[in-house]
């Protein structure tokens, strides 16, 4: 039986009213707070349900319906209890209590006590900013021997020099007993801490909010000869726009598929992230990642138990089709080799990258000589224009070395080989060419890498390139047009392009006995022998971009069919809905008719619209009335279409932690690599909710986590317990025994929230002494007070002997 009692009261504790409480005796239900004040203004019509006898219906207790909230909704929201509640707040105040009140000893010490506390306060967030302000810039807290020196320390002096307020902290003693003033590397990490774990709660409040997101994960070496797991979330917010949000770094060893998905999941895990809600996933192409039986995209869709469409990074594609399309012509692959041999060349030596940096700078937009990009080719359009721009100064440089009598053999054999590259036709042809190509390119890319791009304004994108590419390698006019500017450019520099042609690349016969018909084997012209190359490179790039464009519209068909501009109802099917419908969360439920008719609501809306972007603009400001067509435009603009916020989180990663920074821990690598990456959430934190944290995370005696940021509105008397607390945490007060001060600890958080009014204590006049004023003070006081004090003793004596 008392089994039974007892699982009852643990029902009404998962309900999270923290007032309420439980007879085991008379196996009833009562609200703390009525039970001291059940009288008094407000409480004039108030039944003594909650207070003597006991509310026993359990059955009614939760609400059943919008117009049956239940006994416990509707006591807790009532006036009466609003009423009893003010009462008891103002009986917790300290200061109100009697005995504070006539001795002026403690009220004095109460009053200190209270300064003190906002001064502390004050100090923890100058502390608290300091370390969010590091952790946001990537700058290292501690210095490299000597605590003393590192960045920390030093700005807390700084500050203290110009604020009295840290000063007086850092040179009273009576603030510190025991020598603290948390500044150690202890206190530092607790404070990175708090602040990561605030980002974090508030990146996964954000995702089960919006009820569906996406992942995205790559991997990375680091100083510390580690691979490190970068995993980003992508979803829509509250106000309709998507979001990539750096949800976790971390080591991993196994980068198998299945090690991989491991990880990925583990990590969704660990942040409280609800996995049915996984609707897409999207990394590079490699194998571990991609492959279709042992894959990572496929292990996780076997864990999770149904289908989650993998979309690889359309970034990381075209990087690879632009690698491999370069490949298939030589005289294009001889371009980038020659680039790279030529800023090596300069930057290798600072008496032949000083003259040239100094006319770069006397010539009006000149650009500095690039590194070519081992893995981003994209990036190597900037490396062809700075080599274009600065063409001419480049080879008046290789020239100048060349007759500089002060300089090595080896070194002017080197810049005369390079000068003599530089002014081929091969290469000129080809950089007019390439540069023209790889700006396409690059802009398609820097497109694709936006956050707020959707998967359907990005397949639209990657189709007006290709259609670009098409129209290039088809016009042969415009193709023999640029070939022959770059004949009319080498003039310049007393070149005779066809006749260096007709060297390099004259027509060779092969021997009778191999080919009998030799006179017949075809000679390329000066022309054509390029056109070739060119479209050699732009038929391999095209056919790759093309078929991976195909593979893209398949894997979010239906999305895409229902989302592509033009807008038209006609296209709206049954069927068409029904598999669109299936790339939602399995708990979720949609009525197709109902959808359809919705999304030609709001088709009708978006006539003038030319993107999918726009029409959900249109959608998030209708959700109200079309819910159903919002969600679904939620779920397309959830579809990730790139990992560049892993590969932003890399660059981040590089700065946090440097070649002096190896050795941190990865609780510590991972909250300051969530300050240095969401630096938009790190501005809007509250430093006094940050104050909060830390003081009861470092409490010696800790109030149960039930108790931790309540609030009270002044409209509603309704307390919630925060989300983040799991309910293993939150155990019912022992009645009697503990009662007072897990109320008290509440009501405490109340005061700070919202601190109630009190009656304050007039300073004396002249004919009056500070003994007269104050005992005037105490008669009013206590004219108010004195039948309401004797109440609540009564009330407490018999709550202390019922048990």
């Amino acid at each position: 039986m008392i089994q039974e009692k007892e699982q009852k009261l643990f029902l009404i504790i998962n309900v999270k009213f923290p007032h309420l409480e439980y007879s085991i005796i008379k196996d009833a239900a009562f609200c703390y707070v009525c039970s001291l004040f059940p009288c008094g203004a407000g409480r004039e019509k108030s039944e003594n349900n909650w207070t003597v006898k006991g509310v026993k219906n359990w059955k009614k207790m939760k609400g059943n319906g919008k117009n049956n909230v239940g006994k416990l909704k509707k006591h807790f929201s009532s006036e009466s209890h609003k009423a009893a509640l003010y009462e008891f707040c103002h009986f917790m105040n300290k200061n109100n209590h009697i005995d504070i009140m006539l001795d002026k000893n403690k009220r004095q010490k109460i009053i200190q006590e209270e300064r003190d506390h906002a001064f502390h306060t004050e100090v923890i967030c100058i502390l608290l900013d300091v370390a969010k302000t590091l952790g946001r810039q990537s700058l290292a807290f501690r210095g490299h021997a000597n605590d003393e020196n590192g960045n920390f320390k030093q700005i807390i002096y700084l500050i203290s020099r110009h604020c009295p307020l840290l000063k007086e902290w850092l040179d009273s003693s009576r603030f510190r007993p025991y020598h603290t003033n948390y500044m150690s590397p202890k206190s530092q990490n607790e404070f990175i801490n708090i602040l990561g774990s605030s980002i974090k709660s508030n990146i996964s409040k954000k995702v089960n909010d919006a009820r569906q997101f996406a992942v995205m994960a790559d991997t990375t070496p680091d100083l510390s000869h580690k691979d490190i797991l970068s995993v980003v979330v992508r979803f829509v917010n509250d106000k309709g726009k998507p979001e990539e949000r750096l949800l976790e770094v971390r080591e991993i060893v196994d980068k198998t598929g299945k090690g991989m998905a491991n990880e990925i999941l583990e990590t969704l895990r660990t942040n409280n992230l609800d996995l049915q809600n996984l609707v897409f996933q999207s990394y590079d192409f490699a194998n571990n990642m991609s492959g279709q039986f042992n894959g990572a995209q496929q292990k996780i869709s076997e864990a999770i138990g149904r289908k989650i469409p993998y979309i690889p990074c359309k970034a990381h594609r075209i990087n690879t089709f632009i690698e491999h399309a370069c490949d298939s012509s030589l005289i294009i692959s001889d371009l980038f080799s020659i680039i790279q041999e030529l800023y090596v060349f300069f930057s290798s030596s600072t008496k032949r990258y000083g003259p040239l940096l100094n006319k770069l700078n006397e010539i009006e937009n000149s650009l500095k000589l690039r590194n070519l990009s081992q893995t981003r080719w994209t990036a190597r359009a900037e490396a062809l224009k700075s080599l274009w721009t600065s063409y001419p100064i480049i080879i008046d440089a290789l020239d100048n070395i060349v007759e500089e009598n002060k300089i090595d053999k080896k070194t002017k054999n080197t810049a005369f080989s390079l000068s003599k590259k530089l002014v081929s036709v091969d290469f000129v042809v080809s950089l007019m060419f390439m540069k023209n190509i790889m700006y396409k390119l690059k802009l398609l890319t820097e497109c694709l890498e936006s956050a707020e791009l959707n998967i359907t304004d990005a397949t639209l994108f990657i189709s007006s390139t290709l259609k670009s590419l098409d129209i290039i390698n088809s016009d042969t006019e415009n193709m023999n047009n640029l070939i022959q500017s770059a004949v009319v450019f080498l003039r310049k520099y007393d070149v005779d392009a066809e006749r260096e042609f007709s060297v390099r690349h004259r027509r060779r016969i092969a021997p009778t006995k191999l080919d009998i018909n030799r006179s017949n084997a075809f000679e390329f012209s000066f022309h054509s022998f390029y056109r070739k190359e060119f479209k050699m490179v732009l038929d391999k790039l095209n056919g790759l971009i093309k078929d991976h464009l195909e593979k893209s519209i398949n894997d979010v068909k239906p999305l895409y069919i229902m989302f592509k501009p033009p807008f038209s109802k006609e296209l709206l099917t049954e069927t068409l809905i029904q598999d669109a419908i299936q790339f939602l969360p399995n708990n979720i439920e949609i009525d197709t008719l109902t959808l359809q008719c919705e999304l030609e609501v709001l088709y009708d809306q978006c006539q003038n619209k030319s993107t999918m972007s726009d029409l959900a603009i249109v959608s998030h400001e209708l959700k109200t009335a079309l819910p159903l067509a919002n969600l679904l435009c939620r779920l397309s603009c959830t579809a990730p279409v790139t990992v560049a916020g892993n590969e932003r989180s890399f660059s981040e990663l590089k700065m946090v932690k440097n070649y002096l920074r190896t050795t941190q821990e990865d609780c510590r690598l991972i909250n300051l690599m969530l300050l240095s990456s969401e630096k938009d959430l790190v501005d809007k934190m509250s430093l006094n909710e940050m104050a909060q944290k830390w003081y009861y995370k470092n409490q010696y005696n800790p109030v149960p986590r039930i108790t931790i940021l309540h609030q009270m509105d002044k409209t509603s008397s309704n307390f919630s317990l925060p989300s983040e607390i799991p309910d293993s945490e939150v155990t019912p007060c022992k009645r009697k025994r503990d009662v007072l001060s897990f109320q008290e600890a509440i009501l405490n958080e109340i005061q700070t929230s919202r601190p109630i009014p009190q009656q304050p204590y007039e300073q004396p006049q002249e004919a009056d002494n500070e003994n007269t004023s104050f005992a005037k003070y105490i008669i009013n006081i206590m004219k108010q007070k004195i039948i309401l004090q004797s109440e609540i003793i009564s009330k407490l004596v018999q709550f202390i002997n019922d048990d």
